[in-house]
């Protein structure tokens, strides 16, 4: 066998050991963000912690929750991980998956307990992290699940407040519908209407503008 074709042989057995060494030295944090399932159930059947962390503090389940992977949330929170465990900034699995939309993954959580009234370092809670961002699905699950729509951040702003400002007036109008209340404060006196009106969100103030007439 001539050297050019060992060499190529040599690479070809390689490869799958360096890609096999890998995933053995990858974190479990790393794996869920990644997406990589087989690591991620290596990983746990070698004993590796469930709820260990990243730098940050965040969980295998609050990354691959964040970024989208599904298959690896189901598998984490049906082998028993924490679903109120927080990172540094007080951020949950619950408020990544209510701020990214992923309804259905907020109602697995919910049904294992996920707190639903847990705040972050500023104050928000995932109601709140979803209203910002009009997620109207993501809002009636946790409403429905006890969730304040009135509940203020550490600014005293309220989920409409937050979707008036960002110009969301299918969210808007699925909290008043709600209950949520237009005539709310935050710390600097300003309403759901201000905010609104200064992001000059016409659709929205016009909307208001109706309830507060209405008052």
């Amino acid at each position: 066998m001539k050297r050019s074709q060992v060499l190529a042989l040599l690479i070809t057995l390689l490869i799958p050991l360096a890609a096999y060494a890998g995933n053995d030295n990858k974190s479990l944090p790393d794996a869920a963000k990644q997406g990589d399932v087989g690591a991620v159930k290596s990983l746990l059947d070698k004993g590796t912690d469930i709820n260990s962390a990243d730098g940050e503090g965040s969980t295998a389940l609050i990354l691959a929750t964040f970024w989208g992977r599904p298959d690896i949330v189901k598998l984490l929170i049906d082998k028993g991980a924490d679903v109120n465990a927080k990172n540094k900034y007080g951020r949950t699995a619950l408020m990544a998956a209510s701020e990214t939309g992923r309804t259905e993954v907020v109602r697995w959580l919910l049904a294992k307990g996920a707190d639903v009234k847990a705040k972050n370092r500023e104050g928000r809670t995932a109601l709140i992290e979803a209203a910002a961002r009009g997620h109207v699905e993501t809002v009636q699950a946790l409403i429905d699940a006890g969730a304040d729509v009135n509940v203020k951040n550490n600014d005293g702003r309220t989920g409409l407040m937050l979707a008036s400002y960002w110009g969301h007036p299918k969210m808007v109008e699925a909290l008043l519908n709600k209950g949520a209340k237009a005539d709310e404060k935050d710390k600097s006196g300003y309403v759901a209407l201000d905010f609104a009106k200064a992001q000059g969100h016409k659709e929205v103030v016009e909307m208001l503008n109706r309830i507060v007439s209405k008052q």
